[in-house]
């Protein structure tokens, strides 16, 4: 992903210049990129950190994504694209119906390949 990653840029605007060359405006603002990590803004001054290899892998400047429940060591960041609600662990550590995903440091908002596994595994 380094050579990919390399060739994406974040401007102050908003916008994200994709390695195509194409230059997109993010659902959910993008605070901080650093070490291969992005920090997003979620609605009631929460934020989340998560690989930029997934952020992008994953699609998720192009979708509203909110924090599923109201209690911050329950829930966990989610998006709905209008046919389905994911939560972005999941979509992450690709789990199984039936699957949990577990945070090795306990923060719902560390969503690092590095904090993620599936539970019971």
């Amino acid at each position: 992903m380094d050579k990919q990653r390399d060739n994406i840029a974040f401007f102050d605007d908003g916008t994200i210049r994709l390695k195509t060359g194409r230059k997109v405006t993010t659902e959910n603002e993008v605070i901080k990129y650093k070490d291969g990590l992005i920090w997003v803004q979620l609605a009631k001054r929460r934020v989340f950190v998560i690989d930029a290899e997934d952020y992008f892998r994953l699609s998720l400047w192009a979708h509203p994504i909110y924090f599923s429940h109201a209690d911050v060591n329950v829930g966990a960041p989610a998006y709905d694209n209008g046919y389905e609600h994911r939560a972005i662990p999941a979509l992450i550590m690709n789990t199984l119906p039936g699957q949990k995903v577990g945070y090795r440091d306990g923060n719902h908002l560390n969503l690092s390949k590095d904090n993620l596994y599936i539970k019971g595994m």
